[in-house]
C-alpha cells in the first residue's frame, strides 16, 4: 500500500533537511543513518514494502524524540511525522 515514489520524495526531502541542519545533536546522526537505510531500501532492485514501513516507523520514532530537542524545530520534525503518518495510513 506504500507508494514508493512518495516515500522516495520524502526521503530525499528529509535527507536534505537533516544534512543542512546546524546541530551536533546525536539524534541528527541517528536520523541521517536511518534515512540512508530507508533510501537503500527504496532504491533496491526489489524494494520490500514491509522493510520500507518498518524503516519509516523508525524514522518517525527518531523524529518524535527530536521534536523534544531544539533540533526538532530546525528540521521541521512535526511536518515529517505528519507525512509519515499519511504514508502509513491504511
Amino acid at each position: 500500500h506504500l507508494d514508493t515514489d512518495v516515500a522516495k520524495g520524502f526521503a530525499k526531502s528529509l535527507a536534505k533537511r537533516v544534512d543542512s541542519a546546524r546541530s551536533d545533536d546525536p539524534l541528527l546522526r541517528e536520523l541521517h543513518d536511518e534515512v540512508e537505510t530507508l533510501r537503500r531500501t527504496l532504491y533496491s532492485p526489489t524494494p520490500k514494502h514491509s522493510w520500507m514501513g518498518e524503516s519509516l516507523k523508525t524514522v518517525r520514532a527518531i523524529l518524535e524524540e527530536a521534536s523534544t530537542h531544539s533540533v526538532g524545530e530546525e528540521i521541521r520534525a512535526h511536518d515529517y511525522i505528519a507525512q509519515i503518518d499519511r504514508m502509513l495510513a491504511p
